[in-house]
C-alpha cells in the first residue's frame, strides 16, 4: 500500500486489471452471481462499497426502474434516484420518489475502504494511518426505503 496522496507506479500482468475508485464514492453493485442476462438478475438484492474521503465522508447515487418497460416516461413512480450518504458516522439513503422497490431490493452488505486509525501516535500529535483491512457488513436485510441504513457510532 502506497502513502496516502503520494503517487506511485503499480506494474499489473497482461490479466490483470485496475480498478481506481475517487475517495468520497458509494458504488451500489447488484448481486449478479449466476445471471448470464440483467433481467434475469435485476430484482436482486444490492452491495454497497463506500469509499471516504480524507473527511470521513462519501456519496453517491442509484437509479432504479423496473428494467423491462418504457412507465418510467410517463409515471413519476415507476422509477427513482436514490442518494446515498455516508456523514463519517450514518449511512443514509434519500429516495426521490414513492417508487416501490421490488422484495428482494435490499441492501445486503456494505464495505467500507479508508477508514483510519488515528490512535497511533506520533510524538505528541495524532497521525491517522490507512487500515490494510475492510471493513465489511454481512447478511444485512435492508430496505433502502428505509433512509437510515447504518449507524457507526465508533468510526
Amino acid at each position: 500500500m502506497s502513502k496516502l496522496g503520494v503517487p506511485s507506479i503499480i506494474f499489473l500482468e497482461d490479466s490483470d486489471q485496475a480498478v481506481f475508485v475517487r475517495g468520497g464514492s458509494i458504488l451500489p453493485i447488484l448481486n449478479h452471481e449466476g445471471c448470464l442476462a440483467i433481467l434475469d438478475c435485476i430484482s436482486n438484492s444490492i452491495h454497497l462499497e463506500v469509499y471516504l474521503d480524507k473527511n470521513g465522508k462519501a456519496s453517491g447515487d442509484l437509479y432504479v426502474d423496473d428494467g423491462r418497460s418504457f412507465a418510467y416516461q410517463s409515471d413519476p413512480n415507476a422509477s427513482t434516484y436514490v442518494k446515498f450518504t455516508f456523514d463519517g458516522r450514518y449511512l443514509k439513503a434519500t429516495v426521490d420518489s414513492s417508487y416501490v422497490f421490488g422484495e428482494n431490493q435490499k441492501i445486503t452488505s456494505v464495505s467500507f475502504y479508508g477508514i483510519y486509525n488515528s490512535k497511533k501516535r506520533n510524538g505528541n500529535t495524532t497521525t491517522p494511518e490507512p487500515e490494510s483491512a475492510v471493513l465489511r457488513f454481512e447478511n444485512l436485510e435492508i430496505g433502502i426505503e428505509e433512509g437510515h441504513l447504518l449507524e457507526m457510532p465508533f468510526i
